[in-house]
């Protein structure tokens, strides 16, 4: 397998998948977080599901996924929250929800009752799955605690 791959609905049935790799559904708003996450993630060797707005292919891969990283933002609408719903409790769900989000409550309960890590930028979305699937960050800069 090559490093990273996208698929996209309808592609690839679930019988034809690489399950020897890392498998990430896309989850929350569609947009440019998308492209920047997939590029951030472009040397790891993982499987990644983008169910653009195809409800249906993105249930059905949730299934299969080891890691569902979750992005809330203020124009987002609430489909994503099936997934939180159905998957909270499995510990592969990481949750990104900004504070304009008109549901931030809501998903911040959710998270708290299923013990969600939850994140409010989109670097540290991609940091933490990146650190999930024990690449961290090229460019990350160490902390310097000695201050």
């Amino acid at each position: 397998m090559t490093k990273c791959v996208v698929y996209f609905p309808p592609k690839r049935k679930l019988h034809e998948l690489d399950y020897t790799h890392e498998r990430i559904l896309l989850s929350g708003s569609t947009g440019a977080w998308k492209d920047q996450f997939v590029s951030d993630l472009s040397d790891c060797e993982v499987e990644i599901f983008d169910p653009l707005d195809n409800t249906h292919w993105e249930i059905e891969h949730s299934y299969i996924a080891t890691l569902i990283p979750t992005y809330f933002n203020d124009e987002e609408d609430i489909k994503a929250l099936t997934i939180l719903g159905k998957h909270g409790s499995t510990g592969k769900v990481i949750v990104c929800c900004t504070n304009s989000f008109p549901m931030y409550d809501h998903v911040k309960s959710v998270c708290d009752y299923d013990g969600i890590l939850l994140v409010h930028t989109l670097e540290d979305l991609i940091d933490t799955t990146l650190a999930r699937l024990n690449k961290p960050r090229k460019y990350r800069k160490l902390l310097d605690t000695s201050d």
